[in-house]
């Protein structure tokens, strides 16, 4: 955001002129942006309303009149990402939504998987356990913190994962079939 002049008489290159037009977006929009921008940088708690209302160049009232309470635009931030999370997950996931074999076959560092087992313990509590080839070792812990991430979504609470060297593939093929 360009600065104004600080009465001096004098512009520097980074001051724009008092009467530079304001943005053509509307306020709540640059309300919502600024708002996200910042509960991001800094911290929902740590945002007031009045520091968002001087970045997105509104008033508090305005502010006010398109968002009842801090809270409440907190909420609408925070439903926009999830938006934008579902949306970007489906885009990953793509067509394996009903295959739990490639949802995990899609994860980045995964080579094969078997021995997969997806079951229930009881109505609310669903359980997977699998066999997954990595061919890179290093990247094992990340592997498994994307597994349980991924399963979580898919309502699978409690996941045992079996990772393996790529040299278990060949003495295991038949599994891979």
């Amino acid at each position: 955001m360009a600065e104004r002049n600080s009465g001096g008489g004098k512009l520097d290159d980074l001051e724009a002129p008092v009467c530079a037009p304001l943005s053509k977006r509307p306020a709540r929009d640059r309300i919502f942006e600024t708002a996200r921008e910042l509960f991001y940088q800094h911290g929902i708690r740590a945002v007031g309303v009045e520091a968002i209302a001087a970045e997105a160049d509104a008033t508090k009232m305005t502010l006010y009149r398109n968002f009842p309470s801090k809270d409440e635009l907190v909420a609408e931030v925070l439903r926009e990402q999830e938006r934008d999370y579902w949306a970007w997950w489906d885009e990953v996931t793509g067509c394996t939504c009903g295959d739990p074999r490639a949802q995990l076959e899609a994860i980045p560092g995964i080579e094969s998987v078997h021995d997969l087992h997806v079951w229930a313990v009881t109505p609310a509590v669903v359980t997977m356990s699998a066999h997954c080839i990595v061919r890179e070792p290093d990247k094992h812990q990340h592997v498994l913190e994307h597994i349980h991430d991924a399963m979580r979504l898919f309502g699978i609470q409690h996941v045992t994962i079996q990772l393996e060297r790529e040299d278990m593939l060949d003495r295991e093929r038949h599994l891979h079939a």
